[in-house]
């Protein structure tokens, strides 16, 4: 690898998006979640399994049940960029008394998030099935009991504005002023990478000291 190879691979990656991985034991929501991030704020986002997200990640969203298990405190233990959410909000009860309860336990702030309120998209055609009796199944599995009940709460609105309530009451927006309140971490987390990244190109190239003055120049 060349010293510009080197640097270029380094600065691109250090520009780029923000990367998100959303983790977490099996059935907490985590791939909705992660689908509600892609569709809400556009962000290249993968599910991670608990053996941990890849190492490129900028920051991880940890999804947590009613109640965080053992994996739970270990994945917050363990550190880095993190933001936990207590995942199906729209099927608890008291979904923000669940999730302070879970933050005593964790020591992070813990939010409330339905990411299948937050993902869904109304379209016009929706708003009477929305309000039919019986609920139609398929309605019903892309609004969930939540989602029918505040439609029909909400009464004769366009499919716009319920679209905008339902992420309203779905607590993603939540998640989005976690994420910048988290900008100078992320940030730090990047240069860090990218030290490391260069360090390991001044290690294997022939043009070391190039590289290692790249580095200097760069990363400083």
């Amino acid at each position: 690898m060349t010293v510009d190879d080197a640097v270029a691979r380094a600065l691109t990656r250090r520009n780029a998006p923000l990367s998100v991985a959303v983790g977490g034991h099996g059935r907490t929501g985590r791939s909705t979640l992660a689908a509600a991030i892609r569709a809400r704020f556009r962000l290249p986002t993968v599910v991670a399994d608990d053996e941990g997200p890849p190492p490129d990640v900028d920051l991880t969203i940890r999804v947590i049940g009613a109640q965080p298990r053992r994996c739970d405190v270990a994945a917050v233990a363990s550190g880095g960029a993190m933001i936990v959410v207590a995942g199906k909000a729209d099927l608890r009860g008291d979904p923000r008394a669940l999730a302070d309860i879970a933050a005593q336990t964790l020591g992070v702030p813990v939010l409330p998030v339905s990411g299948l309120l937050a993902s869904v998209t109304v379209v016009p055609g929706d708003m009477a099935l929305l309000r039919s009796d019986p609920v139609d199944p398929d309605v019903l599995r892309r609004f969930g009991v939540e989602g029918v009940a505040r439609a029909r709460e909400l009464g004769v609105v366009s499919a716009e504005v319920l679209t905008a309530r339902l992420r309203e009451v779905s607590g993603i927006d939540a998640v989005a002023a976690a994420i910048r309140s988290m900008s100078t971490d992320i940030a730090a987390g990047r240069d860090r990478r990218m030290r490391a990244e260069l360090r390991l190109a001044a290690a294997r190239a022939v043009d070391r000291e190039l590289v290692e003055s790249a580095l200097a120049g760069v990363a400083s």
